[in-house]
């Protein structure tokens, strides 16, 4: 059984961070575009404040991120 659920970004990723590192290192060898200290920063400096985080979750264990960014209703 898998959990899905939506955060809303407030200045940067925030409590978010550790698993987003944990997750960028277990799935691309801790890849730099993928650092949430990357991520973090452009968040910070460039998003809309509609951003939401949407995190994939199978038997306990996170196994997906993903960042979203509303363009329009609906898409």
């Amino acid at each position: 059984r898998s959990v899905r659920f939506r955060s809303p970004l407030v200045n940067g990723l925030g409590e978010w961070c550790g698993e987003w590192d944990h997750l960028n290192r277990r799935l691309y060898g801790g890849h730099p575009f993928n650092d949430s200290r990357f991520v973090d920063a452009m968040l910070r400096h460039f998003s809309g404040g509609f951003e939401h985080l949407c995190v994939h979750r199978r038997e306990g264990r996170i196994d997906g991120m993903l960042l979203l960014y509303p363009r329009q209703m609906g898409i």
